[in-house]
């Protein structure tokens, strides 16, 4: 309609191949337009856009509200640098209703893409989005840290780790992070562990939350 004719006139060049490829794709989404959406986000012509013509107004709508693009590009700023409890919600806001499964499938994959290309840490940790089979609204967001020595991703465990205790014949152990040398992890609510036999790398929750947060200065 003139109402749409109008807003492609006045968005930008970037924001106007956005809208096109959600008008053509309907509620499909790429990987490559997330980030395009979530370039283009802070504009309020792609969010106007929404609103306007018949053909994908629905799909449209759902996908460049308002609120789903303040929350793409919350987390756009937030992931590297925000709290845990932080990045879930922006993520559960990015993935509100109404979505269908294929478009919240590829808006999973597009958080999950935006936090592996802003990971300055690629061998120690990358971060997983995903919904649980019972409740597809609860969007979890995952961290997993990774041995430096290249054995694949640390166990999450609470206390001494079994294998120490049985070729130590005791528990009573005190364990040291492996990264920043304070003791006394095991009495901490959790630890990270490295399960390849010989290798002792442990990593304490304190130095786990600082590679989540390891871009907060920027």
């Amino acid at each position: 309609g003139e109402g749409t004719r109008h807003a492609l006139r006045v968005a930008p060049a970037g924001a106007t191949m956005v809208v096109a490829a959600a008008y053509t794709v309907g509620a499909a989404l790429s990987t490559d337009l997330l980030l395009r959406i979530l370039e283009y986000s802070r504009l309020r012509s792609v969010a106007r856009l929404a609103v306007t013509g018949r053909v994908g107004r629905d799909a449209v709508r759902a996908l460049l509200a308002v609120e789903r693009c303040d929350a793409l590009a919350s987390w756009f700023r937030a992931i590297w640098s925000q709290t845990i409890p932080e990045l879930r919600s922006h993520a559960r806001a990015a993935l509100a209703p109404p979505l269908t499964d294929a478009a919240r499938r590829a808006l999973l994959d597009g958080l999950e893409e935006v936090a592996r290309r802003r990971n300055q840490r690629p061998a120690r940790v990358e971060a997983l989005c995903y919904t649980r089979a019972r409740n597809r609204q609860d969007v979890v967001v995952q961290f997993d840290f990774r041995c430096p020595r290249g054995h694949g991703v640390l166990q999450r465990l609470r206390g001494v780790p079994v294998c120490y205790s049985m070729r130590q014949g005791t528990d009573d152990l005190t364990l040291t992070c492996s990264h920043c040398g304070r003791m006394q992890i095991e009495e901490e609510a959790m630890l990270f562990h490295c399960r390849r036999f010989g290798c002792n790398y442990d990593l304490c929750l304190l130095c786990a939350e600082e590679l989540v947060r390891h871009r907060r200065f920027d």
